[in-house]
């Protein structure tokens, strides 16, 4: 019998020691890391105008389960931050992969009420 052909490993790389094999939790916000990196990007203010039209985009191009995913995890986030500083939610949302900061609390009721209400508003 003749040796096998080898099959390249994405998890393999000869001289480096074996990558991570357990299998990792998903980010606790990963549906609203989705809609801050795709809709409040570095060029979302060319892109969209205003905070208010980004969310709206974005409740227009989802479907209600992503809509409401993000709208539970965005509650969430903006719970768990109400006692922090304004810098340390600007640096939360830039970890999740927002380009927008906020540059004041009232910002993220802008979002809350566009998720909210949507499609009223």
């Amino acid at each position: 019998m003749g040796r096998r052909p080898t099959i390249p490993r994405f998890d393999f790389v000869p001289g480096v020691s074996l990558m991570d094999q357990q299998r990792r939790e998903p980010p606790e916000f990963a549906t609203l890391e989705y809609f801050l990196r795709g809709y409040l990007h570095e060029d979302w203010k060319q892109e969209h105008g205003s905070l208010k039209h980004a969310a709206q985009q974005f409740c227009h191009d989802a479907n209600s389960d992503e809509r409401n995913q993000v709208l539970t995890e965005w509650q969430e986030f903006v719970d768990s931050a109400k006692a922090q500083p304004l810098d340390e939610i600007a640096r939360r949302l830039r970890k999740l992969g927002s380009a927008w900061q906020p540059s004041k609390t009232s910002d993220l009721d802008e979002i809350t009420r566009v998720l909210e209400h949507y499609p009223a508003e």
